[in-house]
């Protein structure tokens, strides 16, 4: 027996075995290896007074209903007179109750799935339902859905490994296999995987795909036969074929070496007679030539069989749409290029984005259909809006883009499930990367996924969905195809957003550009709603994307939502909803709502809270409006527009109390208070130029050529300053020397290295020349950081700043005075201008409102590490301590000073006088325990976060506010309010 068969047959026997020692049961002790006349049953459970259960155990790549297995296990229960026999492998467990059937096909099952459940926990099920026979005489009821999906699923599970097997024997061997499955790999972003994994994916997509062209043609196929019809008196079809018979049967009438070919002509025959050319024809894809062989066509065979068995005529449309949704499991989805999108999302999107558009149906473009998640929602909006549409008339407004073939077949079943009794003679999808598309396209023949003709795609009044995630690095087939389109925005002449003055960031990721590009398909007045990251909205290429949208649209809402508002929250994604408007002045006056849900709303309580009027008096008056399951953050258009900055996510995520804080007329960008800033070192070869100190006195290299520094965040203690005693660690310092022998004149620029190296040599510094030396041995002077140096081995005048600040966190927010010391460049070199009280500037830089401005302002890198860019450190928000009063400066200094010497409620007070500098209201203990609560939150994301995310709901304030942006004494009207 395999070793994985082997493994989970002996837990499965071990947990059977345990469950009947342990509990009052009517099973006696399991039998391992149970001898029969035909053979060794893998577990045999005997019961004098119940019925006795044989039980075939198979690895995970067998499928369980697989005719020959089924076929053991039945004679092994003949042999031993028991009246139950099962089939399983790890993933899957089909318990079968034989009442004499000729066919095995047709008698009646149970279907565990054990994928969801621990094996301990579907025993006692299994056991029950046993004992469940033999009080009712039949098996417990079970919903075809459940019965249905376990067959789709065991057999997908069994039967991808096979096809993955066979992908990868093809690949290499036949030319026109390994050139599609190559641009398929191109296409699809699947470059990062290794071959393993890519093999992998193309065998679970090919499963996924036939087992979905199998049942959907067995749904029409039930409905093409004749059934009387007592009101009419005759007998009568569903679904109508050109000849007027019924279709053929996928399994019978066929053998196992022509069931490919007996296949592919009934999917041709469908076309012929019915349409859904969409669904079964494969085009010149990947998937079109397929490998099988007789393990695949046996295991194929076998499952048309079960299918056939079923009685899945009863399953109605919601249902089979909602078995194409279940099939592919939400943790797979993303392995298989699909962004799973809670239904109630697509939903929320959907009823805003779709509007009545008079007596015409609106048209709807889905650009990245996956699915068809976003296609389905808009099919059931307009069938509301037009409940006396037919089918076809709906679907006709409806258009859906894929540069995957896969999803797009799931979109063309979904969607023709919706109405599978009105036949489907079109479906407008594109088997295409949306970015060669446009409204004008004239070859849409060439990528549509059927042969109707159609002159041009034209433009729509909502464009929908969940643009996939691409980085701007892994754009294919390049940037420019993906930037080319935003040539059309312009007067002909100039392309603003291409080239010109607004143009958009190279670094832009692939949804910005699903944005932008959707934006040319959309009408005067259409809506453009997506699900996209965040990052716009703090990110450098995020600024011009926002540069786009205001000059675009109204910015009507940004939607987030927290981890208690779905069981599958969405980290670091939100909606964005907007109008396209061609009017400046409009745009201007539109109230831009930032909306975070809470907690779970209903999808009619989500829109009406999008969509409920807030009168902003005046242009610069921001309202924030906090209930239990939702916060609003309202701002004109116009005032965000005009800001010298354009990071705005912490009007969706930050509290109420952090906001305040970052609007506050007291703040400027850090980098007015600032000299300059700089990254720290970069050396080219850091293993060369950084020396421990012991290093250094095993070599005896002279101490004026190295200098103390600082390598990393964790060298920095909390409130200590950096001095000599710090650190173990040091630099190659060589540029008063060099700068020494070049002042002695005479010497032609390549001539200085040779110069230094012989004064080294003369001036008895023998070590260091030494070291240098072992550098170029190792080929560190040949580097090309080393090599662009006149002197490679000289690092220039190297920067001992005022003030060193950390570019990561973890918990703690920071920066440290710097007496003497260098910084590499993982941290950044802060220094003060003279007019600026230094020790003031500390105290802001070490106080808990500065760790929460970062917590605002910085990104979240994963792993809960917090991250902030050089630009983004120059225009962080910073206490203007030039406009304090002495004695308010001296305070901050003063504490400052304690929090350095470690004093006791050093940190507090420190806080507090920057608290009161600030003018935020907040007494300091409620001001920390909120900043750490968010800091928690960032660090324990996906694990303790909905009761953090609740503790920080808990610690904002209920009611409506409004305050004046940029104005002192910004408190305003409050309803509502108690602080919980």
């Amino acid at each position: 027996m395999p070793k994985k068969e082997a493994a989970f047959h002996g837990l499965l026997y071990t947990r059977l075995l345990d469950h009947i020692d342990e509990n009052d049961t009517l099973f006696d002790e399991p039998v391992t290896e149970k001898s029969t006349e035909s053979g060794f049953a893998d577990i045999y459970i005997p019961s004098a007074l119940n019925g006795e259960i044989v039980i075939e155990v198979k690895r995970d790549d067998i499928y369980p209903r697989e005719k020959d297995v089924v076929k053991q296990a039945r004679g092994y229960a003949d042999d031993l007179g028991a009246e139950f026999y099962a089939t399983c492998n790890s993933n899957d467990f089909f318990l079968f109750h034989d009442q004499g059937e000729i066919e095995m096909a047709d008698v009646d099952f149970y279907y565990f799935n054990l994928r969801e459940a621990d094996i301990s926990e579907a025993i006692p099920q299994l056991l029950g339902v046993v004992e469940h026979v033999h009080e009712e005489a039949s098996l417990p009821d079970q919903s075809e859905r459940d019965r249905l999906v376990g067959i789709l699923r065991s057999f997908h599970s069994s039967i991808w490994p096979s096809y993955a097997a066979l992908a990868e024997k093809k690949y290499g061997r036949n030319e026109r296999f390994t050139q599609e499955f190559e641009t398929w790999v191109q296409e699809n972003d699947y470059g990062s995987l290794d071959d393993d994994e890519q093999f992998e994916v193309a065998g679970k997509q090919f499963a996924y795909l036939l087992t979905n062209k199998v049942l959907f043609y067995e749904v029409v196929r039930e409905k093409t036969k004749a059934k009387y019809d007592p009101e009419v008196g005759d007998t009568v079809r569903e679904i109508e074929t050109e000849s007027g018979f019924e279709l053929n049967s996928l399994h019978e009438h066929t053998t196992l070496s022509n069931l490919e070919r007996h296949l592919q002509n009934q999917f041709e025959t469908i076309v012929e007679e019915i349409d859904y050319e969409p669904i079964f024809d494969s085009g010149a894809s990947l998937f079109a030539g397929f490998p099988q062989n007789k393990k695949t066509l046996r295991n194929l065979q076998d499952f048309i069989s079960n299918i056939e068995a079923e009685s899945i005529v009863e399953l109605d449309e919601d249902l089979l749409g909602e078995i194409y949704e279940e099939l592919i499991p939400i943790e797979e989805r993303k392995a298989l290029g699909q962004f799973y999108t809670h239904p109630k999302i697509a939903q929320t999107i959907s009823e805003w984005a779709i509007q009545e558009n008079g007596e015409e149906q609106p048209r709807v473009l889905d650009p990245a259909s996956g699915s068809g998640t976003f296609t389905v929602e808009a099919y059931k909006r307009l069938n509301h809006l037009a409940p006396n549409a037919s089918h076809q008339e709906i679907v006709d407004r409806l258009v859906a883009v894929d540069i995957n073939r896969f999803p797009l077949h799931l979109t063309a079943l979904n969607l023709a499930s919706q109405n599978i009794s009105e036949k489907t003679d079109r479906l407008h999808l594109f088997h295409d990367s949306f970015f060669n598309i446009d409204p004008e396209t004239q070859y849409l023949e060439s990528s549509r996924i059927d042969d109707e003709e159609q002159d041009v795609l034209g433009t729509f009044d909502a464009v929908i969905g969940n643009p996939p995630y691409i980085d701007q690095g892994s754009l294919y087939p390049n940037k420019e195809h993906f930037r080319n389109h935003l040539k059309r925005f312009g007067d002909g002449r100039a392309s603003p957003f291409y080239n010109g003055d607004m143009r958009l960031s190279k670094r832009s990721d692939a949804y910005v550009y699903f944005v932008t590009h959707g934006t040319n398909f959309l009408d005067e007045g259409g809506r453009l709603a997506f699900i996209i990251p965040t990052k716009w909205m703090m990110t450098g290429y995020g600024e011009d994307f926002q540069g786009f949208v205001y000059d675009q649209y109204k910015l009507e809402a940004v939607v987030g939502f927290s981890a208690r508002a779905f069981e599958d929250a969405f980290v670091d994604s939100a909606l964005i909803l907007l109008e396209k408007c061609s009017d400046e002045e409009e745009r201007r006056e539109n109230v831009a709502e930032f909306i975070q849900i809470k907690d779970s709303m209903e999808v009619e309580d989500i829109l009406d809270t999008v969509e409920y009027p807030i009168d902003l008096s005046h242009e610069a008056e921001m309202l924030v409006r906090n209930r239990e399951t939702y916060r609003t953050v309202a701002v004109q258009q116009g005032e965000i527009m005009d800001r010298d900055t354009k990071k705005i996510r912490h009007y969706l995520t930050a509290p109420q109390t952090f906001i305040k804080l970052l609007e506050n007329p007291t703040m400027v960008n850090l980098e007015e208070l600032l000299s300059n800033a700089e990254r720290g070192l970069t050396s080219g070869a850091n293993k060369f130029f950084y020396i421990d100190k012991e290093e250094i006195d095993e070599r005896g290299i002279d101490s004026q050529f190295v200098t103390p520094m600082v390598k990393w965040i964790k060298q920095m203690e909390k409130g200590d300053p950096l001095t000599e005693d710090t650190t173990e660690l040091y630099v190659l310092d060589m540029h008063d020397y060099v700068e020494k022998v070049r002042s002695k004149g005479g010497l032609e620029q390549s001539d200085v290295e040779q110069r230094v190296k012989d004064s080294l040599e003369s001036d008895g510094h023998r070590p260091v020349l030494d070291y240098i030396r072992e550098g170029e041995a190792q080929g560190i002077n040949e580097r090309r950081t080393c090599a662009s140096r006149s002197v490679w081995f000289d690092l220039g005048e190297i920067d001992r700043p005022d003030i060193i600040h950390p570019k990561g966190f973890k918990y703690r927010v920071f920066a440290s005075r710097n007496d003497g010391m260098v910084a590499n460049d993982r941290l950044y070199c802060l220094n003060v201008k003279s007019e600026v009280d230094k020790w003031a500037l500390l105290g802001y830089l070490n106080s808990t409102v500065y760790q929460a401005v970062v917590e605002t302002w910085g990104r979240n890198e994963g792993r809960g590490m917090l991250e902030i860019m050089k630009y983004e450190v120059m225009s962080v928000p910073a206490l203007d301590v030039r406009e304090l009063s002495e004695d308010m400066r001296a305070e901050i200094a003063d504490a400052y000073r304690a929090f350095e010497a470690d004093e006791e409620g050093a940190q507090t007070r420190l806080d507090e006088a920057v608290l009161e500098a600030a003018q935020i209201d907040v007494p300091v203990d409620e001001f920390q325990e909120l900043t750490e609560a968010v800091t928690n939150r960032r660090n324990e994301k996906g694990m303790s976060s909905e009761v953090l995310v609740e503790q920080v709901d808990t610690l904002e304030e209920y009611g409506t506010h409004t305050f004046t942006i940029g104005s002192e004494g910004n408190e305003s009207d409050t309803d509502l309010s108690q602080f919980m």
